[in-house]
């Protein structure tokens, strides 16, 4: 089914299409660009599920590793061993790859977002 808004822009009336050449093709065009939006939106909805959660799961792991992070950096401190340093290092190492890979799933989803939005925009719904 054709929006009223889609008919209006390709010269259609209610009644039936005004006989110009090419609104065949201009509504067929038309129909199959709203699919492939509608298919791109679909897709980028199911991408940004995906790394919200995974997003939240890896916040979750680095509070508790930071959390670690301040025990050992205090076992360290106190014990003041080669072996409890070396640990220490390790760990602040680890921490600091995971909270890389942290900045990058939150652009990652920034970046879902505009692009969701964007189809959102350029996206005209059945009515």
């Amino acid at each position: 089914m054709v929006t009223v808004r889609a008919q209006a822009r390709l010269g259609l009336t209610v009644n039936g299409p005004t006989r110009k050449k090419g609104t065949d093709r201009r509504l067929t065009l038309l129909l199959v660009g709203i699919r492939l939006v509608r298919r791109r939106l679909e897709d980028v909805q199911r991408r940004l599920s995906v790394a919200r959660e995974s997003l939240h799961v890896l916040e979750e792991q680095v509070a508790v590793w930071n959390d670690a992070l301040d025990e050992s950096r205090i076992r360290a401190l106190v014990s003041e061993t080669p072996l409890q340093a070396q640990e220490y290092d390790e760990l602040s190492r680890h921490v600091a790859a995971a909270r890389a890979e942290l900045t990058r799933r939150r652009r990652e989803v920034e970046d879902l977002v505009i692009e969701r939005d964007d189809l959102l925009r350029s996206w005209t719904p059945k009515e």
